[in-house]
């Protein structure tokens, strides 16, 4: 979970996910137990980890960084598959979307401004645009520019993949 900046996180679980057993077969009939146990975890974590963030602002860029820094440490071996869960409305650093809609050409030009890192070979999932935890729903307009911002800001981290929604669908 991530709050104000990119050192403002808060790990609700670290483990190892790589089940053990000779054949596929084996290691298959451990996932459902894993993931209980993970879930299990996360769900307890999840309140007293959030209450350890500040809620002033979120830093959204400041994930794309952490996701450019995974792949420069990992190097090109790796693929990276990059899910950011969010509102999509970046209240910290250099970017305020303060609640005024933005049109296509206002997200291009605020995305060409900022410093946004290559992830080459990656799928980048940004989801949740527009839910918002409390209040009054954000209006169409503003989530159409904020999905307009993240599609501008994810083209120029040159992924693979570029899927940016208000509601993620998981599946095939």
């Amino acid at each position: 979970m991530f709050s104000a900046t990119r050192a403002a996180t808060v790990t609700v679980f670290d483990g190892d996910l790589n089940l053990p057993g000779a054949t596929a077969n084996a290691r298959l009939r451990r996932v459902q137990k894993s993931v209980d146990e993970v879930m299990r975890h996360v769900t307890d974590g999840y309140k007293p980890s959030l209450q350890k963030l500040t809620p002033n602002g979120s830093d959204i860029l400041g994930e794309y960084q952490e996701a450019g820094s995974y792949i420069r440490e990992l190097g090109t071996s790796y693929v990276l598959d990059f899910l950011l869960l969010t509102d999509g409305y970046q209240a910290a650093g250099d970017v305020n979307l303060g609640g005024s809609p933005l049109s296509r050409k206002q997200a291009t030009a605020l995305a060409a401004r900022l410093d946004v890192p290559k992830l080459p070979g990656s799928t980048v999932t940004v989801a949740g645009i527009g839910q918002v935890a409390a209040g009054k729903p954000a209006s169409t307009a503003i989530v159409n520019g904020t999905i307009a911002l993240w599609e501008e800001i994810c083209r120029r981290s040159s992924p693979t993949r570029c899927v940016i929604v208000t509601d993620l669908s998981l599946g095939r």
